[in-house]
């Protein structure tokens, strides 16, 4: 299931539900695939190969490029093969660098209009599919659950979480001290740390996503079932993030980071002064105006000269549990470029690295030391002619091995309180453990 924001090139949000994988393309530290029913088809040495060939397959297709042709995930740890990053210690989750499956029907939801579609794709009778459509839709539909953030104490998601973290309060405000300390050298102006969580968990990976989507909707929800590539490679992503990493409708680009949240309030006047503070925040603002120059330095690698604008500077985007400042960057896309290029460029998103990017992403791997997985990489669709939507999956988990586990944190920089950061990554948090607890 994927959902697609309302943004500039796409004025409608909608719901799509790819169904009936026929075709896999995945990488490895050992190369790149073509995976059918079947087995592996084809083998690349390069890690990129499978991605550029289903990139020009997606090129030519005649298929229409509104709703998503393949959909899948890239791996935070995709970096390293981007920048000579060295690579963290630890890597707990073994799963592929990326992997995208190319469906042979896409369901369509309209939500304004509130009508359903049914796309089939004729690929002939080629390919068996990797699973029928009745399993992508097997799952219970959770029923509302209110109060998101604010109906769970923080102590009480720090009691259960400070025994699943990868990090002690008192190694994770050491990191934060480091990075101050980074920041006063000069090496870096702002760094993004996370740790990690892992739960025991063993129902059902569809109502997990699907109480996660009814205390914490985002615009950029997604559900990926990941199966069919052997055993230890069989996981589900379930996100849902609010921040969009790129869309393109072919010829455009856009490019949305978040910088700043705050809680919305429990009642009209205080909703409206969360507002203001957000807004008038120096620190959030500071933030954001590093991570946008970050930003529109990347898409300038893939558009036309002197295309790259800020469509709208830190506006307040407002969901049912909180406001987030964000930017919009456009540009027009340089034909030159394919979507491996484009990635290259982009990935993995500024907002959840920190800046410069690269001093930031050294950081990272030294002081978070594991490896970070789907979370704050990508998940998102390809559709043809160039087009796709990527989410940053943030309040994003990973159901593996009868474990749930999930990552927060937030952007490190020098006036920043090493306590205080600690308790915001724990409640970052909320909406994943409460979404764990109602589906346990």
């Amino acid at each position: 299931m994927i959902r697609s924001g309302e943004h500039a090139f796409k004025p409608e949000a909608q719901l799509f539900w790819p169904r009936e994988p026929i075709l896999c393309i995945h990488a490895d530290q050992n190369g790149s695939y073509i995976t059918t029913k079947k087995g592996v088809q084809r083998r690349f040495q390069g890690i990129w190969d499978a991605l550029e060939w289903l990139s020009r397959e997606l090129l030519i297709s005649k298929f229409p490029a509104q709703f998503p042709v393949a959909a899948g995930y890239l791996s935070y740890e995709l970096l390293h093969h981007i920048e000579e990053i060295p690579r963290p210690a630890h890597d707990p989750f073994q799963i592929p660098y990326y992997v995208f499956y190319l469906y042979r029907q896409v369901r369509e939801y309209n939500e304004s209009s509130q009508s359903t579609f049914l796309h089939t794709l004729d690929y002939g009778d080629l390919y068996e599919p990797f699973w029928r459509a009745e399993a992508d839709e097997s799952f219970v539909v959770a029923e509302k659950l209110e109060g998101g953030y604010n109906s769970i104490a923080a102590d009480d998601i720090e009691e259960v979480l400070s025994e699943a973290s990868n990090f002690t309060r008192h190694s994770y405000t050491r990191a934060v001290e480091d990075i101050r300390g980074r920041i006063e050298r000069g090496l870096v102006y702002q760094v993004n740390l996370t740790q990690r969580f892992t739960l025991p968990f063993s129902g059902p990976p569809g109502y997990f996503f699907s109480c996660l989507d009814s205390i914490v909707p985002a615009r950029y929800a997604t559900y990926l079932n990941v199966s069919g590539l052997g055993h230890q490679q069989q996981f589900v992503v379930a996100s849902s993030s609010p921040e969009l990493f790129i869309y393109s409708d072919g010829g455009s680009l856009l490019t949305s980071p978040i910088k700043g949240s705050c809680m919305r309030g429990s009642d009209p006047d205080s909703d409206h002064q969360a507002i203001e503070a957000l807004k008038s925040s120096v620190k959030d603002r500071a933030e954001l105006a590093m991570i946008v120059d970050l930003a529109r330095n990347d898409l300038g690698k893939v558009s036309e000269i002197g295309s790259v604008e800020v469509l709208e500077h830190a506006r307040v985007d407002t969901l049912p549990y909180a406001h987030h400042l964000v930017s919009d960057v456009v540009s027009r896309r340089d034909g030159r470029f394919d979507l491996p290029s484009l990635i290259r460029a982009m990935f993995p998103c500024g907002s959840i690295t920190g800046a410069p990017k690269i001093a930031a992403m050294e950081a990272i791997s030294e002081l978070e030391d594991a490896a970070r997985g789907v979370y704050t990489g990508a998940v998102g669709y390809l559709g043809t002619g160039g087009a796709c939507q990527f989410n940053v999956a943030i309040r994003t988990a990973v159901i593996k091995n009868s474990q749930l586990i999930f990552q927060t944190g937030g952007g490190i920089v020098f006036d920043s309180d090493a306590e205080i950061e600690y308790r915001e990554s724990m409640f970052k948090a909320a909406g994943l453990y409460r979404a764990w607890k109602a589906a346990s």
